[in-house]
């Protein structure tokens, strides 16, 4: 929730854009996501990275146990990373 309030967002807006866009082509293209990613400002990068890292680690890992699958952390997450 602390991410909401960031002055900018993790992905800020034209990454967002360009994300939304090729994650709505039927076939994704992941190179072209990591490249975009690339793009972020460093810090971004690292924050995005630690915080996807913990969340597989940490939380999907018990997906068992605590029901918040990888599609689950997605929907909480998303509104949080990339607001348009």
């Amino acid at each position: 929730r602390i991410f909401k309030f960031l002055k900018t967002p993790i992905i800020p807006f034209g990454a967002y854009h360009k994300l939304v866009n090729t994650i709505q082509e039927e076939n994704i293209d992941f190179k072209t996501i990591r490249n975009i990613l690339s793009e972020l400002p460093k810090i971004n990068q690292l924050n995005l990275f630690y915080l996807l890292q913990f969340m597989k680690n940490e939380v999907v890992s018990r997906q068992e146990a605590n029901k918040m699958t990888s599609y689950n952390i997605a929907a909480v997450l998303m509104p949080c990373l990339m607001r348009s």
